[in-house]
Order: C-alpha cells, then structure tokens, then sequence
C-alpha cells in the first residue's frame, strides 16, 4: 500500500472575482490553507514504467451509498461530472467502504482513495490535484518546475473551476426559473472561457480549443472581443510550440 501526498496549494491569489463567486472562491481558499489531500492508493508496481502507466486517472468513481449520500456525495458527483477533462469518466458507486469519512471517492485505474469530499470547493481540488499528479508523473501537464510556481497553477485551475461552475449554474438558473435564454447564452458562454482557461493551465489545448469554440458558438459577438481573440492567439502560440 503507497500513500500519496497530493499537492497543496499555495497562498491565495489576488484574482478578483465576481461578488456572486466569492463564497466558492473563499471555499477553496480555506480548504486550500487547512488540508492536503491525503490519497492511498493499493498499486504497488514493480517497475517505473508501471507505475507511470498506472497512475494515470482514467475514472474517478463516487460513493452514493447511504451514508456518503447523507454527508452530499451527489453534490461531489455533479460537480466532477461537470468539470472532470473529457478523458476522465465520473460514475457513481456502491460502498467503497470507510464509512463515515466520506463522502469518498476512488480514482482508477490507481485505485486511488480520497475521502472527505463533501463540498463543491473540495471536490474541485481533489479532480485539480489528481488530474496535475496523473500529468506530472507521465511527464506531461505543467512544466514549470517551481513548487511555487505550480502551486499557484493550481490554484488559478481550481478557481477557474469553481468560476465556471457557477456561471453554469446561473445560465441554468436563468433558462428554467427565468425564461431568459439571452442571459443564460451569455452565463453559459462565460462558463465555456472559463472552462477553456481551465484546460490550458493544464495544458489540454484540444479542450482548450473545444470550450473556447463553444463559447464563441453561444455568443457570437465574441468574434469582435479583444480578450478573447488574445486568448484564441495564446492558444495557437502554445499549441504550435507543443509541436513534435
């Protein structure tokens, strides 16, 4: 049995937010200063070339049974669903056993365990951590070496994360209570930047591509916003020189 520490962001950015994101931002913020994220894994690989194999997340399953249920893994599940990269399947699960600690997650095909997942803010960091260690270990994901540095990528992804979410929820909010489709394609665009800033701190430009090209689908006034032709032009420059 191998523990693994995953990593813990650093000191919180000064990014600024809307007012509607501080509670989730101020989430993550807290559990980023409180807590590591303390994963056991039952892998034991005989060579590193395994153990690179194995390390890469391709499934993250969630604990619904009853009492993960109660202390809010559905609201673990929607959120990873939600943001998790297209390469990573989320499901829901019978017990995953422990009991009382959870809600409780495993990665697979590591079989990495993570329990205590029960906020929004939480789960975002556990899916952010999980998916750098998965990059880092097989040699992709974030290159600059400072810990600094990544940690502060981290938690730029993570607030990302969280920013998009929300705006999702509000473009929900907007389309079923509402009725407004004109703001909730304009929600629902923000969620897809967002979502596309996410991807590229991680260095998945496909995605990257996708969300940004979906944003510009739902608003297509986007094609006359400076900022978002400099973040298509950044991203051109990134994927090229990503290049083989």
């Amino acid at each position: 049995m191998e523990v693994v520490l995953l990593p813990l962001p650093g000191p919180a950015s000064n990014n600024k937010f809307p007012c509607s994101l501080s509670s989730s931002t101020a989430a993550a913020t807290s559990y980023f200063r409180r807590r590591r994220i303390v994963a056991v894994t039952n892998s034991t690989p005989s060579s590193s070339a395994e153990a690179e194999e194995d390390i890469q997340i391709e499934e993250i399953r969630v604990c619904t049974n009853r009492t993960c249920r109660r202390q809010g893994s559905f609201q673990t599940l929607d959120t990873l669903t939600a943001l998790a990269p297209p390469n990573v399947a989320v499901k829901s699960s019978g017990c995953l056993g422990r009991c009382g600690a959870g809600p409780n997650l495993v990665a697979l095909p590591a079989a990495t365990f993570v329990s205590h997942c029960g906020t929004t803010a939480r789960a975002v960091e556990i899916l952010v951590a999980l998916v750098l260690l998965s990059r880092r270990r097989r040699g992709g994901g974030v290159s600059n070496s400072d810990g600094a540095n990544a940690n502060k990528n981290i938690e730029k992804i993570a607030n990302k994360s969280l920013e998009a979410l929300a705006l999702r929820n509000k473009a929900r909010n907007e389309l079923l209570h509402n009725n407004n489709f004109s703001q909730a394609d304009l929600f629902l665009s923000q969620a897809y930047i967002c979502q596309g800033d996410a991807f590229l701190a991680l260095n998945q430009f496909d995605s990257a591509h996708n969300s940004y090209m979906a944003s510009l689908e739902t608003d297509p006034s986007l094609r006359r916003s400076k900022a978002f032709k400099a973040r298509i032009a950044n991203l051109e420059k990134l994927t090229t020189g990503n290049m083989p």
